[in-house]
C-alpha cells in the first residue's frame, strides 16, 4: 500500500489555555525522543524541537513509518517534574486522524506507567491534556494500536509538557507550619499553596527583618514561584522599660536572647534613705507580646528618718 504525505498550507487553530494559567516552563523541549519506526526523515526529535506548526510540509513534525498495527512515540524529560498539562500539536485537518485512538502514558518516580485521560478523536489539531497527578513524572509516551485494518501511525508536530510553578519548600525556625490549602498537583510548595505560620512562644513574626507584634501569619506560593513574604520568627523584644523608679539599683536577669528579650526580668532595690511605695514588688517581665508586665513601685525618700535626723541635729546644735 502506498500513501502520500501532502497537505495544503493550513493555519494552526487557536487554543484557549487560560484555564491552565499560570504554568511553568515546557520541560519537554529539546529532550531525547524516540519512536517505534520512522517515516523518511521525520524523526522523533521533531516532536520536541520547538516548532508548533501543524502544517506537515513545514518539516517540523515527527511521523512513524508504515507497517505495524502498533506505533509509539516517547520523550524522556531527563528528570521528574510535577506537570500541570500537556499540549500536543498534531497534523491538521487532512491527516488529523494520525492520533485517533492514541493513549497517553506517563512514567512516575517509581518507574510505573500510568495512563492519563486523553480524548484523541479528530479534531482538533491541538490538544490540551490536564495531568491531575500528585506524583512527578519523568517520561511521556503516546501509543496507538489498531486491532484490524489500516496501519497505526503517530504524528507529533510538537509535544509540550508544562510543569507546575513551584516555590522553594518553606521552613521556619522557632515556629510551626500548617498547610491551609494545597496547590497544584496537591503539593504544599506549588502555586496556590497557602500556609499558616505560628511562632513559638517568645517569638514574633518579622517581615523583611522588621519585627511586628504578631505571632501568626500566612504564606502563599505565588505565580512568580516565590513565597508572598520574606517571613521569619524573631525573638520578642520589649525594649527599655520606661517605669524604672528613680533612686534605685536595677537587678536584671537576661531573657532567651539577652536583656530586654522574652522572659527577661527586672527588679530594683531602693537606694539608702529611700523606701519602695509597694509592700511587695512585682518584678517586670518581658512577655510574649513584647510588653513588660509587673510593677516596681516608686522609691520615695524616708521622711521619718529625715525628721529624726533634723531634730537630732537641732538638739545637738542647741
Amino acid at each position: 500500500m502506498t500513501w502520500q504525505l501532502f497537505i495544503p498550507l493550513i493555519w494552526c487553530m487557536s487554543v484557549v489555555i487560560s484555564q491552565y494559567e499560570p504554568y511553568g516552563e515546557n520541560v519537554a523541549f529539546g529532550k531525547p525522543a524516540n519512536q517505534s519506526t520512522t517515516y523518511e526523515v521525520y524523526k522523533a526529535s521533531l516532536g520536541v524541537d520547538g516548532g508548533i506548526s501543524t502544517n506537515f510540509n513545514d518539516g517540523t513534525c515527527s511521523h512513524t513509518g508504515e507497517g505495524p498495527r502498533y506505533a509509539w512515540w516517547t520523550v524522556d524529560l531527563e528528570g521528574f517534574y510535577f506537570i500541570k498539562f500537556i499540549r500536543i500539536y498534531q497534523w491538521a485537518y487532512a491527516y488529523a486522524n494520525r492520533l485517533n485512538g492514541s493513549k497517553i502514558y506517563v512514567k512516575e518516580k517509581d518507574y510505573t506507567w500510568k495512563q492519563i485521560n486523553f480524548n484523541s478523536n479528530w479534531p482538533p489539531s491541538v490538544f490540551n491534556v490536564s495531568v491531575e497527578l500528585s506524583e512527578p513524572i519523568g517520561e511521556i509516551m503516546l501509543n496507538n494500536y489498531v486491532v484490524q485494518g489500516a496501519a497505526a501511525f503517530i504524528c507529533v508536530c510538537e509535544l509540550q509538557a508544562f510543569k507546575v510553578i513551584e516555590c522553594v519548600p518553606f521552613s521556619i525556625e522557632n515556629g510551626n507550619i500548617e498547610v491551609v490549602k494545597y496547590g497544584d498537583s496537591n503539593q504544599n510548595f506549588t502555586y496556590g499553596t497557602t500556609l499558616n505560620v505560628t511562632c513559638h512562644e517568645g517569638y514574633m513574626i518579622s517581615y523583611d527583618g522588621l519585627l511586628t507584634n504578631e505571632a501568626e501569619s500566612t504564606q502563599k506560593c505565588n505565580a512568580t514561584g516565590k513565597w508572598s513574604r520574606n517571613l521569619t520568627c524573631s525573638v520578642t523584644t520589649c525594649g527599655r522599660p520606661s517605669n524604672i523608679p528613680n533612686n534605685s539599683k536595677e537587678i536584671v536577669t537576661p531573657g532567651i536572647a539577652g536583656n530586654n528579650t522574652y522572659n527577661a526580668t527586672i527588679t530594683v532595690e531602693c537606694n539608702e534613705g529611700y523606701n519602695n511605695s509597694l509592700h511587695e514588688i512585682k518584678p517586670l517581665r518581658c512577655a510574649s507580646d513584647g510588653l513588660w508586665r509587673g510593677n516596681l513601685g516608686n522609691c520615695n525618700g524616708n521622711y521619718v528618718f529625715a525628721k529624726v535626723y533634723v531634730l537630732y541635729t537641732f538638739i545637738l546644735g542647741s
